[in-house]
């Protein structure tokens, strides 16, 4: 995963790796606003299910939009990478994961009535 940073020339602030197919890593570099003056860019990349995510945070308060977003991304990776087949939201918390795994797939909000027997998502 360092050489990834090297690649975007970025310096690297933190990384989280489940596996090889599970990772998220920010970093920042230095770029100048219209008056010349630094401010910081923050990137915010990785995957999960090998299925790659990247934001970049330019404006307003770069660093709380950058780590938020990033602590999102760890939230998901520690819940297990866990998703609603229906509505495609990952877990951020372990109620959410919980939900999915006893509903065979759904979050709450999308889980269909156990007493509705014209439903095929219910196994």
């Amino acid at each position: 995963m360092a050489t990834l940073l090297n690649q975007y020339k970025w310096s690297g602030i933190e990384e989280y790796e489940v596996n090889a197919d599970n990772w998220v890593q920010m970093g920042f570099r230095f770029d100048k606003d219209e008056n010349g003056d630094p401010f910081r860019v923050y990137l915010v990349f990785g995957e999960i299910h090998s299925e790659k995510f990247e934001e970049e945070f330019y404006f307003d308060d770069t660093k709380k939009d950058a780590y938020d977003f990033y602590q999102k991304k760890i939230d998901v990776l520690d819940n297990g990478s866990i998703y609603c087949v229906e509505c495609g939201e990952y877990a951020t918390n372990p109620e959410f994961a919980l939900a999915v795994h006893q509903t065979r797939g759904y979050c709450l909000d999308c889980a269909p009535d156990q007493d509705d027997e014209d439903t095929i998502r219910w196994y």
